[in-house]
């Protein structure tokens, strides 16, 4: 019975004397309020009163606990110090030191702030091992590095606004449809895509069971696998399209030179791409496949489609110059160019024989219908390899300086 007594004069006590509190003693009556519920049960006495309006109290300390954790592991990893006010930092710093009846008044109004954020703060720590995520967040954390001077966790807020619709649209994509844009977000790891979407449908579909989270990673992956494969064909058949309109404007048949309706799909297909979902994927592919097949690619790996661009006013020199496109002036521009007194200027001709000629069988002399035909054509320049975009590149560096060579020399 004296046990008893004594401890339901503590049970008061507490209530009581709440304000005068430290936070540590707090932290103890939350971790044996189990124990302490038991020793009330077996009391003869009436603790209940006492005990109700003590576990009051607990669960009131154990929300801002909770709440205070949370920010604190917030602020390690997605917060900016810039983004919090000072007291807010004081707050963080230094709660555990002081009494929670004090805490709560001192800092309420930081603390309302925190409640305001608790559940952006909480979802925030629920994704924070979704790889796919963090990239995202990354992404707009780094765009609101140079933000100063808005109210506390104004910065917080917005990363997180513009994350959520990315992954609401995510969420969207993975059971209506992904665009070729959120590709960027899906982070495949070394162990391959069906493992790496496996492992984001958990956060993605918190609520799904396995089995349905199985059969979306599923089916993404294999139209992900098609989607890869126009995003890596994809910046060389837009260089392409670039280098055969710029070679259109050079060719002497150029009025002549039509876009056929191959050539038009394929354009619009290269428009298009950041608008399609998945499901278009598999015929915009095809699309650009049956109009120029997959040579593009190779010819950006030599450097052919660069060169091309960067000499695109050299080039038009081998075209209208009647020294370059007329086989007998050009055989004559050959000879006074390798009797040159300077050794540069005689390799060169070693390299316009090569270069022009491939140049005006392959493109200038060629006839061509259509811009498909004239693509084509510019892809066969990749069979000549490496050592062609070597003398088209010297060709580029000497052209003046022969010009002016051969004109001395006539």
């Amino acid at each position: 019975p004296r046990l008893f007594t004594f401890f339901n004069q503590v049970l008061a006590q507490l209530v009581t004397k709440d304000s005068l509190l430290p936070v540590h003693v707090y932290e103890y009556l939350m971790q044996r309020w189990e124990d302490i519920k038991g020793i009330s049960s077996r009391c003869s006495m009436n603790s209940e009163p006492s005990l109700q309006s003590l576990e009051k109290i607990v669960n009131e300390y154990r929300q801002f606990s909770e709440l205070l954790r949370m920010f604190e592991c917030i602020r390690c990893n997605y917060l900016f110090e810039c983004d919090l006010s000072d007291r807010l930092k004081e707050l963080s710093d230094s709660w555990k030191a002081q009494g929670f009846a004090s805490v709560k008044e001192k800092y309420k109004n930081e603390i309302q702030l925190l409640k305001s954020c608790e559940q952006k703060m909480k979802i925030t720590l629920e994704r924070s091992k979704s790889l796919m995520f963090n990239k995202i967040w990354k992404n707009y954390n780094a765009q609101c590095k140079s933000i100063r001077d808005q109210i506390p966790l104004f910065i917080f807020n917005k990363i997180f606004d513009d994350m959520n619709n990315i992954w609401e649209n995510l969420k969207q994509g993975f059971q209506n449809g992904l665009k070729y844009q959120d590709l960027e977000w899906i982070y495949i790891s070394s162990d391959g895509i069906k493992k790496s979407l496996i492992d984001e449908m958990e956060y993605l579909f918190p609520d799904y069971n396995e089995k349905q989270r199985q059969e979306i990673a599923n089916d993404v992956e294999k139209k992900l696998k098609k989607e890869i494969d126009l995003k890596e064909q994809l910046p060389s058949w837009i260089e392409l399209k670039k280098v055969t309109e710029q070679m259109k404007e050079y060719h002497p048949q150029k009025d002549r030179i039509k876009e056929d309706e191959k050539w038009q799909k394929y354009v619009k297909a290269l428009a298009q791409w950041k608008d399609i979902s998945i499901e278009q994927t598999f015929q915009y592919y095809n699309t650009c496949i049956e109009c120029v097949r997959e040579g593009a690619k190779p010819c950006v790996d030599i450097g052919l489609f660069d060169i091309l661009n960067r000499c695109k006013d050299k080039l038009k020199i081998l075209v209208e110059n009647q020294n370059f496109n007329d086989e007998a002036h050009f055989e004559n521009t050959l000879n006074v160019l390798s009797k040159s007194k300077d050794n540069d200027i005689q390799g060169l001709a070693t390299s316009l024989r090569c270069a022009n000629s491939t140049m005006q069988n392959t493109l200038w002399k060629c006839p061509l219908e259509d811009m498909t035909s004239l693509a084509k054509a510019i892809l066969k320049l990749h069979l000549k390899g490496q050592e062609f975009v070597k003398m088209i590149s010297k060709y580029k560096i000497r052209t003046e300086t022969s010009l002016r060579q051969l004109k001395d020399a006539m």
